[in-house]
C-alpha cells in the first residue's frame, strides 16, 4: 500500500509537471516559469524514487525478508538508475536557470 501511494503521487504529479515543462520548452524556454517546472520536477522524481524505493533497501536487511540480500542478486536495482541520474540533472538545470 505504501509502495502503491507513492507510484500514484509519482504519476500524476510526474505527469502534470513534465507537462508543463514541455509546455514552457516550446513556449519560452528562458522563462523562469520553465526553469520551475523542471526544477520542481526533478525534486518530485528524486524525493517518490526515494520513497519508491526505501522499503525494498529496508528490506535487504531483514532476513525473514522475500528481499533479503542472500535470496536474490542486485540487477533488480539496476534498472533503477536512472532514476537516480536524471532528476538531480534537472534539480542542477532547473537551479541554475532560476539563479542566473
Amino acid at each position: 500500500l505504501f509502495v502503491m501511494f507513492g507510484e500514484l503521487w509519482h504519476g500524476l504529479l510526474s505527469g502534470i509537471f513534465a507537462i508543463l515543462s514541455l509546455y514552457y520548452l516550446y513556449t519560452n524556454k528562458t522563462s523562469r516559469e520553465f526553469f520551475l517546472s523542471i526544477f520542481t520536477l526533478g525534486v518530485i522524481q528524486l524525493v517518490l524514487i526515494l520513497w519508491y524505493v526505501s522499503p525494498v533497501i529496508l528490506e535487504l536487511f531483514i532476513e525473514k525478508s522475500g528481499n533479503h540480500y542472500s535470496k536474490w542478486w542486485f540487477p533488480p536495482f539496476l534498472w533503477n538508475i536512472p532514476w537516480f541520474i536524471v532528476p538531480p540533472l534537472l534539480i542542477r538545470e532547473g537551479a541554475t536557470g532560476l539563479l542566473s
